[in-house]
């Protein structure tokens, strides 16, 4: 089996492309999923040329919830210590603007890849030491956003089953850890995705205060190598946090 891959799914553009170049610098072997083959073949031929490893491309579209266990299949040949869900996107439409077809869109990316992904390698890697699971949820994830409640209720989704995941995880004394980190705004053409819009977009003339997609990615690291179960942005300060679990329980 061939050891030590990072899977970061939405790896063509923004914060999954920041994490493919930061783990790289370390050494990793990638694999790395999306959409779009010529930026991933040119993704695979820098990286591998520049840091010598090995980079895997899987061209998938996580919206085919139908094919999402044969894709997961394919990558049973690898040992991947981190897999990180990172894909997901929005659509900037009044709620009841929303088509049936975006709706359900947004639901088979945000949610339904996410959870079944996450279940598969939760399966195969409950028992291995070091392997984590980090899935990306939103600010949006943890408070009702009035702009996209949508949005924020597949992002609330994101949120509490990975935490609970983890909380599953732990208290069945398995090594396998589930992490969520919450992004604000952030740098990266998810704007410009959700909007619709042909050209980039000024961050600096929409957000009063965002992330880099560079600094998101280095808060991923930062939650994976720490104990916590979040990481999240804090909307006060805009800080990043690192946290326990935040949503309430009945445990």
């Amino acid at each position: 089996m061939k050891t030590n891959y990072v899977l970061i799914t939405g790896a063509s553009a923004g914060i999954g492309l920041a994490l493919a170049h930061q783990f790289a610098k370390q050494k990793y072997s990638l694999i790395l999923v999306a959409r779009r083959q010529d930026r991933l073949q040119a993704l695979k031929e820098e990286l591998e040329a520049h840091y010598q490893i090995d980079v895997v491309i899987q061209v998938f579209d996580l919206g085919q919830t139908d094919q999402l266990d044969a894709f997961y299949d394919r990558l049973r040949d690898y040992s991947i210590q981190y897999w990180i869900n990172n894909a997901g996107f929005s659509v900037s439409k009044d709620l009841l603007d929303l088509s049936s077809q975006e709706l359900q869109a947004m639901i088979a990316v945000n949610d339904t890849a996410l959870a079944l992904l996450s279940n598969r390698y939760a399966s195969d890697y409950k028992d291995v030491a070091g392997a984590q699971l980090v899935n990306v949820s939103s600010v949006v994830g943890y408070a009702l956003s009035e702009g996209s409640p949508f949005y924020s209720a597949t992002k609330f989704f994101v949120s509490a089953f990975t935490e609970g995941l983890d909380h599953y995880l732990q208290s069945k004394g398995h090594a396998l850890r589930a992490k969520v980190i919450a992004p604000a705004a952030t740098a990266t053409e998810f704007t410009q995705v959700a909007r619709g819009l042909k050209e980039s977009v000024n961050h600096d003339e929409i957000y009063d205060r965002y992330h880099t997609a560079e600094e998101m990615a280095g808060f991923i690291i930062e939650l994976i190598h720490s104990d916590k179960t979040v990481g999240r942005v804090n909307m006060q300060t805009f800080e990043f946090q690192l946290l326990n679990p935040q949503l309430p329980d009945l445990y």
